[in-house]
């Protein structure tokens, strides 16, 4: 093995480690209920997704209809309301801040494809 591959494969291990934390994907997934309805007429149908979490007697849902940005910023309020994060403030930059988000990016990108 020459040394780009061996600097290749280090950086690519480095950067797996980085890309989503476990721990919340797994809160995400084991507290969320998934429902999908259709709408409109035979002709038109739209289909609704909308995602669910009750915790703590607290309910939070994102829907198909909401955007991105509207999405992550639900979900991150729940995970400070529940303590899994620290207070979230998006002017600091740091890798444990990227790698929630990647994480809830990941998320809704799952389950709502």
């Amino acid at each position: 093995m020459n040394q780009k591959e061996i600097i290749t494969r280090i950086l690519k291990e480095e950067s797996d480690e980085l890309s989503i934390d476990n721990s919340i994907l797994n809160f995400l997934r084991r507290h969320s209920t998934i429902d999908e309805r259709d709408i409109g007429d035979d002709d038109h149908p739209i289909k609704v997704k909308s995602v669910s979490f009750n915790i703590e007697d607290e309910w939070y849902r994102i829907t198909s209809f909401m955007s991105k940005k509207d999405m992550k910023n639900t979900l991150l309020r729940m995970l400070v309301d529940n303590r899994k994060i620290g207070e979230y403030d998006p002017s600091v930059l740091n890798t444990d801040k990227q790698r929630v988000v990647r994480t809830i990016k990941l998320f809704i990108n799952t389950v709502m494809s």
